[in-house]
């Protein structure tokens, strides 16, 4: 008997449970529409720590163009080529008026970490969201020498176990393309984050123009 009479209370909490399932099913979507990030938000990412803990947010992903011998595959089971060793020929590819395409994304998203075994004299230009006017075109060792603003701060530009290293965050809203011309080093990657479409409410807006 006492069975009986609680089945109507266990049938009442699953409905409950479902019901505050759903909703927080949907408050999560909702929440993750409105997710939006500034400017600020992606300099305070650099310093904290507890974020490391948490996971990422829906649709970030991160990843990582780089100057290594492209020849290395791995398809199906099978590695191709897999000794190839020219590592500083990695390029996308040569646009028509010499430059070498480094990295290129669509969608908003961040450079995070630009990082060079050698940086010469040769120009590198960050064009962002379709402009073909470069929002950066600077000799490539003037990203590391901190000459430049706001590629100054000893804390996001420096040298570290012989790699020159650029951590100051690059943000677009639909694109951006980093192409190298002429003797501009050796050797490279360049990290990135990418948000979902409508995640960067504030891209860099003036905040980067340089040109030397």
């Amino acid at each position: 008997m006492n069975k009986k009479r609680l089945r109507p209370l266990n049938g009442l909490f699953h409905f409950i449970l479902y019901v505050f399932v759903v909703f927080a099913i949907i408050a999560a979507d909702v929440g993750a529409a409105a997710l939006t990030y500034t400017y600020t938000n992606l300099v305070n990412m650099l310093k904290d720590l507890e974020r490391l803990s948490v996971l990422p947010d829906i649709g970030e992903r991160t990843a990582e163009w780089t100057s290594r011998d492209q020849a290395s595959a791995y398809h199906g089971g099978t590695y191709a080529n897999w000794s190839a060793n020219g590592d500083g020929t990695g390029f996308i590819r040569t646009e028509a008026d010499g430059g070498r395409v480094m990295a290129e994304m669509t969608g908003p998203g961040c450079i995070w970490r630009i990082w060079t075994a050698r940086a010469n004299s040769g120009h590198v230009k960050i064009f962002l969201n379709g402009s073909n006017t470069p929002a950066v075109d600077l000799p490539f060792y003037q990203y590391f020498d901190r000459s430049q603003t706001p590629f100054n701060y000893p804390s996001l530009v420096y040298n570290a176990a012989g790699g020159l290293n650029n951590y100051v965050p690059i943000s677009y809203a639909n694109s951006c393309k980093v192409v190298a011309y002429g003797d501009w080093g050796a050797y490279y990657h360049i990290s990135i984050l990418l948000f979902l479409q409508e995640a960067l409410s504030q891209p860099l807006r003036g905040i980067l123009l340089l040109r030397n």
